[in-house]
């Protein structure tokens, strides 16, 4: 993770998440190590590792994987600063299932715009570790439940994929800024939550949730919501 005092032009923050990487790797990444899916997702030629990059505001990260024991996992991220006055309630209609939209609207309203973030960096990691584009939302999961039982909503995400999937949400604050991000860790034996690296500043983070694939609804969330 890495919070730029000033405001930074799109190139600068993309150049800041390859900053990161260098961290990761001890070394910076070459262009002629680099390849794009057929959407623009980059990803390194060697097959050894996978990475992606996300940038929002003053704030740029990156997430990082190696191969181990034979296997190759992959990843990707999301990250959006928090801000008020966006038309939470059209785009959830537009672009999420039913049932992130009802989360969405449901009480308490004062923390719509919180819901709407949480469901977009989840989705948004999702296309990306999929090599989708946003026109293809209507691809992704729904990463939410509704507990008739017990009248509460709760993370989860049903799908039946052959190789295990986590998502980590979380809540960062740089500084006076607010953000929320989603780290997508795709393969066997998932770390229980990632491992953090701050460049500069370091941010004060909330872990919200880490939701596992499963072909029922149940309860993946830590806390609840």
């Amino acid at each position: 993770m890495s919070n730029m005092i000033k405001r930074p032009s799109r190139t600068a923050l993309h150049k800041e998440g390859f900053k990161l990487l260098k961290g990761f790797m001890g070394r910076p990444i070459e262009e002629d190590e680099l390849a794009a899916g057929k959407n623009g997702r980059p990803f390194l030629k060697d097959g050894f590792s996978d990475f992606n990059i996300s940038h929002s505001g003053k704030a740029a990260m990156a997430t990082f994987v190696k191969k181990t024991n034979g296997q190759f996992p992959c990843t990707a991220c999301d990250l959006e600063q928090y801000k008020e006055g966006r038309n939470f309630d059209g785009i959830a209609e537009k672009f999420f299932s039913p049932e992130e939209a009802s989360y969405v609207h449901s009480p308490p309203s004062h923390n719509k715009a919180e819901k709407f973030y949480q469901i977009w960096v989840l989705k948004e990691s999702y296309l990306k570790l999929r090599g989708l584009t946003i026109g293809e939302i209507d691809k992704t999961p729904s990463f939410v439940s509704f507990d008739e039982k017990n009248n509460d909503w709760f993370f989860c995400l049903r799908i039946n994929n052959p190789v295990p999937v986590v998502f980590y949400l979380y809540e960062l604050e740089f500084g006076e800024s607010r953000y929320y991000f989603a780290a997508a860790y795709e393969g066997e034996d998932p770390p229980g939550s990632p491992c953090f690296s701050f460049l500069g500043e370091e941010g004060r983070l909330k872990s919200i949730a880490v939701i596992k694939d499963a072909k029922s609804p149940v309860k993946t969330v830590m806390p609840n919501i």
